[in-house]
């Protein structure tokens, strides 16, 4: 990715490492596109690839400075590559919570259906 009014992506990189939280709108818009194709790769819901890469600047927002600087030779030489590992990971955490309250909801279904059973099977032997 080259130049940006006359400003290089390095040089952006370098400023968000100094602190300027400024620059990450010109940051998103450039990355936003192909980090919303890799969450959809995995989650297959517009709006929640949204969310995921909108969380992923989010976390680059609130990173401190020393967190920043440990960053910065990735940032400056492949920033994509860094991006799309976060929003990957992302994606699949929210696969997982999202399979875990599926599993959940079906455990409650199934000891709610249990308990109606157990509870007619007892009626009916009252009855009996």
């Amino acid at each position: 990715m080259g130049k940006t009014d006359n400003i290089t992506l390095e040089q952006y990189w370098t400023e968000y490492v100094l602190g300027k939280n400024d620059l990450m709108t010109m940051l998103y818009s450039q990355y936003k596109l192909p980090l919303l194709m890799v969450a959809y790769k995995y989650l297959r819901c517009e709006k929640s690839s949204e969310d995921i890469v909108a969380d992923t600047f989010e976390k680059l927002i609130v990173m401190s400075t020393k967190d920043r600087q440990q960053l910065i030779e990735t940032l400056k030489i492949n920033p994509i590559a860094y991006l799309s590992i976060i929003v990957k990971n992302k994606s699949l955490d929210a696969l997982r919570k999202t399979k875990n309250r599926y599993r959940i909801l079906d455990s409650v279904k199934q000891l709610v259906t249990t308990e109606v059973d157990n509870e007619a099977y007892v009626k009916f032997l009252d009855e009996g």
